[in-house]
C-alpha cells in the first residue's frame, strides 16, 4: 500500500508541474506560432527580394523610356521639312540701344547699317478752346451728332449743363464709339478752366485726327471752327494757346524721320520693318543734328544655333550617364546594354549625306566627345565660321538623311514608342511584379492558416491535458480517502 501511495504522490508532483505551465498557455501558443512562421520566412523573403529586384528594373525602364521620349522630341525638331532654316540665324547689336534698337530675322544680311534719328513719330492731338468749368454750355439737346475720324458721335446734353458736365459727356461719347481710332479726355488746365483733348490711338500722318461739326454746333462750341482739319498745315485762325488748335500743326510732322544709310526715310511709326531686309528697327530717341548715326551690326547668331543643338546633346548625354549608373540592372538585358555603346560611336562616324566639301564630323563645328562619350561644345568659333560660310554646312550634320540625328533615331528605333522594346519590357516586368506579389500573398495566407492550425492543435492538446488532470485529481482524492480509511 505504501508503494501505491508513493506512486500517486509522484504522479501528483508531475501533473502539478505541468499545471504550473498552463498559466502561460496563451504565450506559449504565440511563441509556437511565431517559431513556425520564422521557419517559413525564408520562402517569403526570397519572393520579396525578387519583387524588389523587379521593381528596380521597372523603375529603370520607366525612367529610360521617359528619357528616350525626351530625346525623340528633340530629334523631331530636326526632322521637319523646314528644319534647315533653324540654322539661318541673325542677331543685331546697336551702338546705342537707348536711341535705336533692332531685331533681326533669318533673312537679314550680315553687315553694318547706320541710323540717324531726326524725329520720332507722334500721336496727333487736338485741343479745344479753354472754357470756364462752371459756365453753362452753349449747346444743348438730344441726339446731337458730329464726326470724329469719319465716325458719327451722338451726344445728349441736358439744358443747363455746365461746361465741365458737357465736356465729360462729349468725351464719354467719343470713347464709347467703336473703331474711332481716338480717345478723349477732359483736362483742367487751371483750377477753374478746362479743355477737351482728342488723341489719336496710333502715330503718323495717316492717323491724323479729322472732325466735322455736322451742324450740331457741339464742336463749334468748343472752338474747333477755328481749325481746318483737312489742311496739311492746320494753322488756327486765332492764335494763342487758349484757342483750339492741333498740338502739331503740320500733319507731316507726325511721321518719324530718320536717315538710314544716309537716305531720308519717313514712316508713320517708330517701328520700321520695311526699310532694310530682315531688320525691324525701333526709333527711341531723337538725336542732335551734329550727333553721329547709330550703327546697327548684323551678324550670324551663333548662340541661337547653339541653343538649338544643346538640348539635343544634353538629352543624348543624359541617357549615356543613366545607362552607366545602372550597369547592374543591364546584365541580362543585352539590347539595352548595347544602347550606350551604340550611341557613343555615333559622334565619330562619318555623315555621308553632307554636301561635298561640307563638314562630315561633329568635331568640325566644335563639338567633342568626352572619355565617357558625352558631347559638348569646346570651340564655338568653329561653329561661327561654318555658319558664316554657309549655314547648310551645319544643317547637313543634323537634318540630312545620314545626319547625327538620323543615326540616333536608327539606334533607338527598336526601343522607342508604344510598341517598342522598352514599353513591352516594362509591361512584362510589371506583370511579373503582380505575379510575384500574388505568390507572396498566397504563401503568407497559407503560412497564416498553418500557424493557426498549430495554435488550435496546441489548445486542443492542452484542453485534453487539463481534462486528464481533473480526472486524476478526482481519482487521487478518492484513492487517498480509501487508503486513509483502510488504515
Amino acid at each position: 500500500m505504501a508503494d501505491i501511495t508513493s506512486s500517486l504522490n509522484s504522479l501528483s508532483d508531475m501533473l502539478g508541474s505541468l499545471t504550473s505551465t498552463t498559466s502561460s498557455s496563451q504565450t506559449q501558443a504565440d511563441l509556437l506560432v511565431e517559431a513556425f512562421k520564422r521557419t517559413q520566412s525564408a520562402q517569403v523573403d526570397r519572393l520579396k527580394e525578387r519583387k524588389t529586384t523587379l521593381e528596380k528594373k521597372s523603375s529603370f525602364f520607366a525612367t529610360l523610356n521617359s528619357k528616350i521620349g525626351t530625346l525623340v522630341s528633340y530629334l523631331d525638331k530636326f526632322s521637319s521639312t523646314s528644319s534647315s532654316t533653324l540654322f539661318v540665324t541673325r542677331s543685331v547689336t546697336s551702338s546705342d540701344s537707348s536711341v535705336v534698337s533692332a531685331i533681326a530675322t533669318s533673312g537679314a544680311l550680315v553687315g553694318i547699317n547706320s541710323v540717324k534719328v531726326n524725329r520720332l513719330a507722334s500721336n496727333d492731338i487736338l485741343i479745344t478752346s479753354r472754357l470756364n468749368a462752371s459756365d453753362t454750355f452753349s449747346v444743348t439737346g438730344s441726339n446731337l451728332t458730329f464726326k470724329i475720324n469719319g465716325k458719327d458721335v451722338t451726344v445728349n446734353i441736358d439744358s443747363g449743363s455746365t461746361n465741365e458736365q458737357a465736356l465729360n459727356t462729349i468725351a464719354t461719347a467719343i470713347n464709347n464709339t467703336a473703331d474711332i481710332n481716338a480717345t478723349a479726355s477732359v483736362v483742367k488746365d487751371t483750377s477753374s478752366t478746362l479743355r477737351l483733348t482728342i488723341t489719336a490711338k496710333n502715330t503718323g500722318t495717316e492717323n491724323k485726327i479729322t472732325f466735322d461739326d455736322n451742324g450740331s454746333g457741339v464742336l463749334n462750341a468748343l472752338g474747333l471752327n477755328n481749325v481746318d482739319p483737312n489742311a496739311t498745315v492746320r494753322t488756327p485762325t486765332q492764335s494763342g494757346n487758349e484757342y483750339a488748335h492741333y498740338k502739331i500743326a503740320d500733319s507731316s510732322q507726325l511721321d518719324s524721320e530718320s536717315e538710314i544709310n544716309g537716305i531720308l526715310v519717313t514712316r508713320g511709326s517708330n517701328s520700321l520693318s520695311d526699310v532694310i531686309q530682315g531688320l525691324t528697327i525701333t526709333l527711341l530717341k531723337t538725336q542732335e543734328s551734329s550727333a553721329q548715326p547709330i550703327a546697327l551690326t548684323t551678324d550670324v547668331d551663333t548662340t541661337a544655333v547653339q541653343n538649338i543643338i544643346q538640348p539635343l546633346l544634353d538629352s543624348y548625354n543624359d541617357i549615356l550617364q543613366y545607362l552607366d549608373s545602372n550597369k547592374s540592372i543591364l546584365k541580362d538585358e543585352p539590347l539595352v546594354r548595347n544602347l550606350g555603346s551604340n550611341l557613343r560611336v555615333l559622334s565619330s562616324q562619318t555623315i555621308t549625306s553632307a554636301q561635298s566639301g561640307n563638314p562630315q564630323y561633329l568635331y568640325e563645328i566644335g563639338i567633342k566627345a568626352s572619355s565617357t562619350g558625352t558631347l559638348s561644345f569646346y570651340d564655338t568659333t568653329k561653329l561661327t565660321d561654318a555658319l558664316k560660310s554657309d549655314p547648310q554646312k551645319v544643317s547637313d550634320l543634323f537634318t540630312s538623311s545620314d545626319s547625327f540625328v538620323a543615326k540616333i533615331d536608327n539606334v533607338i528605333s527598336l526601343l522607342k514608342g508604344d510598341s517598342g522594346y522598352i514599353t513591352t519590357k516594362t509591361t512584362n516586368v510589371r506583370n511579373q511584379i503582380d505575379e510575384v506579389q500574388k505568390r507572396i500573398t498566397e504563401l503568407e495566407t497559407k503560412i497564416d492558416i498553418q500557424a493557426e492550425n498549430y495554435r488550435k492543435e496546441y489548445i486542443r492538446t492542452l484542453e485534453i491535458y487539463l481534462k486528464a488532470q481533473q480526472q486524476y485529481n478526482n481519482f487521487y482524492t478518492t484513492s487517498s480517502a480509501l487508503l486513509n480509511n483502510a488504515y
